[in-house]
């Protein structure tokens, strides 16, 4: 029995996510295969091979684009699948970012499998835990049809160790062709990839600190505050549903049920009430720090330590405070 690992990479560099997707693949039983596509996997494959449990790594290049489109990749997988004829594939696992859920429910139409989304903890390689309703709810999925497909919360589990001295065996399959019947997912191609601004901060789904905003921040009509606490702290920026429809914080910050799941060992909190939906992305997260100047907001029911106060005059004399103990000598 086999898991494979849909690996996801970017211009060569592996993310940041698979060696916690490794250790979710290793308790569904089995080896571990990892899969990398695109024409730059080659470093990729290099670190994965490195990743404990991981027993190969495949490399199905795709002379088109250096970063793997989900469309194209769900094709050549099941074309490279029924040329090996690789029947011990019994589960699928990808990592439950945008990259996962828009590559296997393709998979799973493709290859007539099972799919769960968000799976939190597995119980068994037919059985899985997911989140619903926010997060309020947990409930066990039950996944009847082979091969079974999962994409993962990374931060719920732990990220498979380096090792040093030993490396799984990489494999480059042979470039595929183009079927003589060729869907449109065949025919897409990349014209050009353009990051977001936000893209120079550290990674939210991978960064120890993380400072987001709020509804609170959103008033002023600037995210100033929350990047330079963030900058000063070596943190990624984060931002509520509210924030990021205002206009004033990136999509690709949001927090949350609708945005990003994250496990920071430091997450602060300014002008954040404390929604449902909100905290649901927050829940593995180390120590929560709440500043807010309502005394009744929920989020300072959960918050480790809360600060009920103005944000524009508590975190200018945090950074204040901070600056002072960075040039403190000794």
């Amino acid at each position: 029995m086999t898991t494979l690992v849909l690996a996801e990479q970017r211009q060569g560099i592996l993310a940041s996510t698979v060696p916690h997707i490794v250790t979710a693949a290793r308790q569904l039983g089995g080896s571990v295969t990892l899969l990398i596509g695109g024409s730059r996997g080659q470093q990729a494959a290099k670190t994965a091979a490195r990743l404990t449990g991981v027993t190969t790594v495949l490399l199905l290049p795709d002379d088109t684009t250096t970063d793997p489109l989900p469309e194209r990749l769900a094709q050549q997988i099941v074309q490279w699948m029924a040329v090996d004829h690789l029947d011990t594939v019994e589960q699928i696992v990808a990592a439950a970012t945008p990259f996962g859920h828009a590559l296997l429910p393709r998979l799973t139409a493709l290859l007539d499998g099972s799919l769960v989304t968000n799976v939190m903890a597995i119980n068994a390689p037919d059985s899985v835990t997911k989140p619903i309703h926010a997060g309020a709810v947990l409930v066990t999925r039950h996944l009847m049809r082979s091969p079974r497909l999962m994409t993962v919360t990374a931060s719920s589990f732990t990220a498979a160790a380096e090792q040093e001295h030993r490396s799984a065996t990489v494999i480059t399959l042979p470039t595929l062709t183009m079927p003589t019947q060729a869907t449109e997912s065949w025919r897409l191609r990349p014209t050009s990839f353009q990051a977001s601004h936000s893209n120079a901060q550290a990674d939210l789904r991978s960064a120890a600190i993380v400072v987001a905003g709020g509804q609170g921040v959103a008033s002023c009509g600037s995210f100033a505050i929350i990047e330079e606490l963030a900058r000063q702290l070596g943190g990624a920026v984060g931002a509520t549903r509210s924030a990021v429809d205002a206009g004033v914080a990136a999509s690709d910050w949001q927090i949350g049920q609708t945005g990003k799941i994250i496990a920071p060992k430091l997450y602060i909190a300014a002008g954040i009430s404390g929604s449902l939906q909100h905290l649901a992305g927050i829940k593995d997260a180390g120590t929560i720090v709440a500043i807010n100047h309502d005394p009744q907001a929920p989020i300072h029911a959960i918050a480790d330590f809360s600060l009920v106060a103005d944000l524009f005059q508590a975190i200018p004399a945090l950074m204040t405070t901070l600056k002072q103990l960075a040039t403190r000598p000794g």
